[in-house]
């Protein structure tokens, strides 16, 4: 597995498993997009069963929104 990262020019980096110095960027975010697909949930009034298409749309919702860490530009404008 090791030599289809380096063929593929693929750095692979490991992180210690509930280490919050590590984990807690990744963690917030996760948070935050659970959150919010949450609320769209109890909003939306529509069944459970849309869980995935929720948390797809938020993602997509979050990464079209400006932010101030990228001076006001979007994550998809920045990409």
């Amino acid at each position: 597995m090791f030599n289809f990262f380096v063929c593929k020019g693929i750095v692979h980096q490991t992180s210690c498993v509930n280490t919050s110095q590590q984990n807690s960027i990744v963690h917030r975010k996760h948070d935050h997009l659970l959150n919010v697909a949450r609320s769209l949930m109890i909003q939306s009034y529509l069944p459970k069963i849309y869980w995935s298409y929720y948390v797809i749309h938020i993602a997509y919702i979050i990464n079209m929104l400006p932010t101030p860490v990228l001076n006001y530009f979007s994550p998809l404008e920045m990409l």
